[in-house]
């Protein structure tokens, strides 16, 4: 990732040029007590300082997503800064634009390197932001969540691996499930195959899908008659097993 720095003012330090792709603006103006005999008068600035900025939101996005690898920091970061000069973004001046810690601790904006694999492990994560772009998102992990709760339009499709995808959101394009789990109230303006995981009923589809394995979980030391009401959790206990019966199921939605 490349710092550019970011005045107040139109005229950077240091435009971004042709690494404007991968190109961020931060603040770059320091002021400190100037020191008699010297030629330090009080103001620093430069990209050193800027790259600092960008240094310590990337600990704050961490932070929030420790799961995160450098390539998930970096589009996170760059996706969510705050447009500056004139578009189409990225441009050659500020890149991205102004760095902007708020909302990066939300997850990404856009899927736009293509696909944003997340190993989210043990963890449970929400992307907050409404995510666009053409990219994908493809989750892999064990026992952790990933909600999704924003209103997401990114068209690349999801992809969920392993671990737990929980959309309180919607998402505007088409969800694969090859393992472990996808549910929740959310909406999916598109098709939901399941070839492999546990599927949990969704609030709408909005295109057709097919489910070919358990929905549901049995907990033998209570009785396989009472199946669990929730998959994810019931998934995650060493005492619970998918149930017995296999089910077809042809989720109705678009012709």
């Amino acid at each position: 990732m490349q710092v550019g720095l970011y005045t107040g003012s139109n005229a950077p330090s240091n435009a971004c040029g042709v690494a404007a792709e991968w190109c961020i603006a931060a603040p770059g103006e320091v002021q400190y007590l100037p020191v008699p005999g010297t030629t330090y008068g009080g103001l620093g600035y430069g990209t050193s300082f800027a790259t600092a900025v960008v240094s310590g939101v990337a600990a704050l996005v961490s932070q929030t997503y420790p799961w995160m690898t450098g390539p998930n920091l970096q589009d996170t970061i760059l996706t969510t800064a705050t447009p500056l000069g004139t578009g189409p973004y990225p441009n050659a001046v500020y890149g991205w634009g102004l760095v902007n810690a708020a909302a990066a601790v939300q997850g990404p904006e856009q899927f736009a390197f293509g696909n944003f694999g997340a190993n989210i492990g043990a963890y449970s994560s929400t992307f907050g932001n409404a995510i666009g772009g053409a990219g994908s998102l493809v989750l892999t992990g064990g026992t952790g969540t990933l909600t999704l709760s924003g209103a997401n339009t990114y068209s690349g499709g999801t992809a969920v691996n392993s671990g737990n995808l929980w959309l309180s959101g919607s998402l505007g394009s088409n969800v694969i499930l090859s393992g472990g789990s996808f549910g929740g109230p959310g909406t999916v303006h598109g098709s939901v195959t399941n070839t492999g995981g546990s599927l949990i009923s969704q609030a709408a589809v909005g295109g057709q899908g097919s489910n070919h394995q358990p929905a549901q979980w049995c907990c033998p030391q209570r009785g396989c008659a009472g199946l669990c009401t929730r998959p994810i959790l019931a998934q995650g206990h060493p005492g619970c097993r998918p149930a017995t019966r296999t089910r077809h199921m042809e989720r109705a939605g678009r012709r």
